[in-house]
């Protein structure tokens, strides 16, 4: 079973100038790692070519996941460098615009994740094809 996984973190340094609060300073670190199927024991040439093709496919798909995070990590980023508040001398409500501003930059991307895995894995679609030719006895 193939994965992508992908955490963001962040570190966040606010200023507070003539009233107005801002960020800074933001930096912003993607981590993605991708988890692999292997082939499992002895195999003949037949399933090492289908299992070359299957897996290289395998890849390409996981890789655009890891795509969809890069793209929603540096819309967050751009989104969080907009906020500026006035009169937040403690930049509380600057922060919890940031936090309100990025989940939702998060959540707009979960679903472009989900809709890709909809698309790639119904029948028909990039994956099945994929495991298809890998199971078919030819």
């Amino acid at each position: 079973n193939a994965q992508t996984r992908y955490s963001v973190g962040w570190e966040l340094g606010w200023t507070v100038s003539r009233g107005i609060c801002r960020l800074h300073a933001a930096d912003v670190t993607l981590s993605v790692s991708y988890r692999y199927p292997a082939l499992a024991g002895p195999s003949d040439d037949t399933m090492k070519r289908k299992w070359a093709t299957f897996i290289k496919g395998v890849q390409k798909h996981e890789q655009m996941h890891g795509r969809i995070a890069r793209r929603m990590a540096d819309e967050a980023y751009r989104s969080a460098l907009k906020v500026r508040t006035a009169r937040d001398p403690n930049c509380a409500s600057a922060k919890r615009e940031v936090t309100r501003k990025v989940q939702a930059v998060y959540a707009k991307y979960e679903l472009e994740q989900q809709r890709f895995d909809a698309i790639e894995h119904q029948p028909g679609g990039t994956v099945d094809r994929l495991v298809s030719s890998l199971i078919r006895k030819r």
